[in-house]
C-alpha cells in the first residue's frame, strides 16, 4: 500500500486519472447530465487540478532545489515529519520547509474568497430566501473553522520539525568541532613525538 501512495504522490498523470475516475461517476450521479457531459466536466476539473497540482510541486522544487521527483518525497517525509539522514536533504527538507511556512502565511487569497461567500450568504438572505443564506452561512463559518484548524495545525507540525532540523543541524556542527578537536590533538601528539 506504501508504495501505492508513494507511486501516486510522484506521478501527476496517475493523480489525474484517479480524480477523473472519481469525479466522473460522481458528477453523473449528482448531475442530471448524461455521462459523456459529465465526463466532459470531470475532464476539465481534472485538468485544472492537476495543474495546480503541477506548478505547486514546479514552485515546491524550485524552493528546495530539488528535481521535482526529490521534492515529491520529500513534501511526503514533511507531512509525515521524517528527517532525512543525509546532510543535503536535510538542507533541502529544511529549504522546502520555510518555503511552505511562508506560503502558509501569506495565504490572502482566502480572506477574499471569505468575504465573497458572506456578501453571497447576506445578499440571499436579503432577496427573502432566509433558510438557504443562513445555510450558507454556516457552511462557511465551518469552513473557516476547520481551515483555520488546519492551519495551525500544519504550522504546528512545521514548527516542531523546524526545530528539529536546527538541533540536528546543531548536533552535526558539534560532531564536526570534535573531530576538529581530535585532528588538532593528533597533530599536536604527533608533533610533539618528533
Amino acid at each position: 500500500m506504501r508504495k501505492l501512495t508513494q507511486g501516486l504522490e510522484r506521478h501527476l498523470g496517475a493523480q489525474a486519472l484517479l480524480i477523473l475516475l472519481v469525479a466522473w461517476p460522481a458528477l453523473a450521479f449528482t448531475g442530471r447530465e448524461s455521462w459523456s457531459g459529465s465526463f466532459a466536466r470531470a475532464a476539465v476539473f481534472t485538468a485544472v487540478g492537476t495543474a495546480v497540482l503541477a506548478f505547486d510541486r514546479r514552485r515546491d522544487s524550485k524552493a528546495a532545489g530539488l528535481s521535482e521527483d526529490d521534492a515529491a518525497d520529500l513534501d511526503r517525509r514533511l507531512r509525515h515529519g521524517e528527517i532525512p539522514r543525509r546532510r543535503r536533504e536535510r538542507v533541502a527538507m529544511y529549504r522546502l520547509l520555510v518555503h511552505r511556512r511562508h506560503r502558509m502565511r501569506h495565504a490572502w487569497i482566502a480572506l477574499p474568497a471569505l468575504a465573497v461567500g458572506i456578501a453571497t450568504a447576506l445578499a440571499v438572505i436579503v432577496k427573502g430566501a432566509v433558510g438557504a443564506g443562513l445555510f450558507l452561512l454556516a457552511v462557511l463559518v465551518c469552513v473557516t473553522a476547520v481551515g483555520a484548524w488546519g492551519s495551525h495545525r500544519q504550522l504546528t507540525r512545521l514548527r516542531r520539525l523546524e526545530e528539529s532540523l536546527v538541533l540536528e543541524r546543531e548536533r552535526e556542527r558539534e560532531r564536526e568541532r570534535e573531530r576538529e578537536r581530535q585532528r588538532a590533538r593528533a597533530r599536536v601528539h604527533v608533533s610533539a613525538g618528533a
